[in-house]
């Protein structure tokens, strides 16, 4: 204790941690205050320990496992969003800010509007970029997916899900993911499927004009190589037309397997 005629030299303390070593060796963490506290005219110090190793115990573990996300949504290939009910930006990794090409000077400031309106400035139909903004907002069991043509040219894939803390809506995770090239390899293998259809058809034009002026012209041979061989004619005069009928014949049997369809598909 400390005698009233002195005067005060200590000040109150309130939750001071400290370690201290148990009788097997052992550290603890221990939180700490202290009183001043008058009793008839005496001042006496007043001393409340505490052990608060399960306390630190959890709070290492929270900040394990809040490393862990940060650690694991900066590793992840995607842009991630996160907002608050009320709009406002929550949190983002690095591949959102790059992938949005958001200004250094924006990410320092921490202005969430200019940062959300300078999204916008980017995107080419922004109606319908806002109209599946707020669409989630309002439904704990949506989720949402659509995707976003920027003015640069690029496509990126939005998708949209509530986040849910303890049962009540607590803002929403925006996931992006630039799928430009894969929207060009699709541009470039539709264009090629219409090619190959054109070049079909072109195929299938060609082989019906071809079956016309190329048959109609041989069965005309042959017709009036029949009415002249109904004639009158010497002996050498027959066998050189009928070596030109044969001839004729075979040349319209290897015509007519040039224009079978079904043997050009069968290679």
């Amino acid at each position: 204790n400390m005698q009233g005629d002195r005067p005060g030299c200590v000040a109150d303390i309130d939750d001071m941690e400290s370690l201290y070593r148990r009788s097997n060796e052992l550290f603890i963490p221990v939180e700490k205050s202290l009183r001043r506290i008058q009793i008839k005219d005496q001042d006496w110090l007043l001393l409340l320990f505490r052990d608060i190793s399960a306390k630190k115990a959890q709070e290492e573990a929270l900040e394990h496992s809040s490393s862990l996300i940060a650690a694991t949504l900066e590793a992840t290939a995607d842009g991630i969003l996160v907002t608050r009910p009320d709009g406002g930006i929550s949190h983002m990794n690095q591949n959102f800010s790059h992938m949005w090409k958001i200004p250094q000077d924006l990410l320092v400031q921490g202005d969430d509007r200019k940062i959300l309106d300078f999204m916008e400035n980017q995107v080419q139909d922004v109606a319908l970029y806002r109209q599946r903004l707020s669409g989630i907002v309002d439904k704990k069991d949506a989720t949402e997916f659509d995707t976003i043509e920027l003015k640069d040219g690029r496509f990126l894939e939005r998708y949209l899900v509530p986040l849910i803390i303890s049962g009540k809506l607590s803002g929403t995770v925006f996931s992006f993911r630039d799928i430009t090239q894969r929207r060009q390899a699709e541009k470039e293998l539709r264009r090629a499927k219409a090619d190959a259809e054109a070049a079909s058809h072109a195929k299938s034009d060609f082989l019906a004009v071809m079956s016309h002026e190329i048959r109609t012209p041989m069965n005309g041979i042959l017709g009036m190589l029949d009415l002249a061989l109904d004639t009158d004619l010497k002996i050498e005069q027959r066998e050189y037309l009928d070596i030109v009928k044969s001839s004729a014949e075979s040349l319209l049997t290897i015509i007519n397997d040039i224009l079978d369809f079904s043997k050009i598909e069968a290679g």
